[in-house]
């Protein structure tokens, strides 16, 4: 288990990574990717922000990201080594499964990842 991982599973956010059977994380490189940068309502667009102000928060953290997906029964994966290339100096991004294998919703209510953000 690499240390730099932290996984969430809709009961919380573990500072170890999720294991499976084996011990071992779930293929997530398939996953959404989301930085702090995306809803951080201090940016502007041209820094990376994909929401509008008023859907935004000030200065998220990838942690508080994760644990927002965990309220939302969404598995993730925080990557804190990662960071966005507008903006390095806040590390950390987060990596959501939205769709299981067959292409349905893991979560009915969020659907893509335009919903997750707002």
């Amino acid at each position: 288990v690499r240390p730099e991982l932290a996984a969430c599973t809709a009961s919380a956010v573990l500072p170890v990574a999720m294991a499976g059977a084996g011990g071992e994380l779930p293929d997530y490189s398939r996953w959404h990717c989301v930085y702090p940068a995306y809803i951080d309502s201090d940016k502007k667009k041209e820094q990376g922000r994909r929401i509008s102000k008023e859907n935004g928060c000030s200065k998220p953290t990838a942690m508080e990201i994760a644990e927002a997906c965990a309220t939302m029964k969404l598995q993730c994966v925080v990557e804190q080594n990662k960071t966005y290339c507008r903006d390095i100096l806040y590390p950390g991004r987060v990596r959501v499964k939205l769709k299981d294998d067959e292409g349905n919703p893991t979560n009915p209510e969020i659907k893509n990842k335009r919903q997750l953000l707002v």
